[in-house]
């Protein structure tokens, strides 16, 4: 998207306001409550935010649970087109601090 964000530019909201009422709405509803990243980018500039999001049962980020990612893309010509795939799990994890150190000590030993 060709986009210099900082955290600062993002508006961020958390899950601890979340009531069972607001849980029992949504169930109510035939929705529920997902913790969502979205970036929208306008003529004007961007928004960005990470708050949780009431959607349809029907909407595909509505069955991810557990160690799973997903991202939904709206496009103009396909509409929305949703991609699924593994999370980090424990090993997933694993393999990317251990990265990440192997990384810094490459660097390290450059410098």
């Amino acid at each position: 998207m060709d986009l210099s964000l900082t955290l600062d530019d993002i508006d961020s909201v958390g899950i601890s306001h979340s009531t069972n009422n607001d849980i029992s709405n949504a169930t109510y509803l035939n929705k529920h409550w997902k913790l969502i990243a979205r970036v929208e980018k306008h003529n004007d500039g961007c928004y960005a935010s990470v708050k949780p999001e009431m959607i349809s049962s029907e909407h595909p980020l509505a069955s991810i649970k557990d160690a799973t990612n997903a991202i939904t893309y709206s496009t103009e010509l396909l509409g929305n087109i949703t991609l699924i795939g593994p999370g980090a799990g424990r090993l997933e994890t694993g393999y990317a601090v251990i990265e990440d150190i192997l990384s810094r000590h490459k660097k390290s030993l450059m410098r």
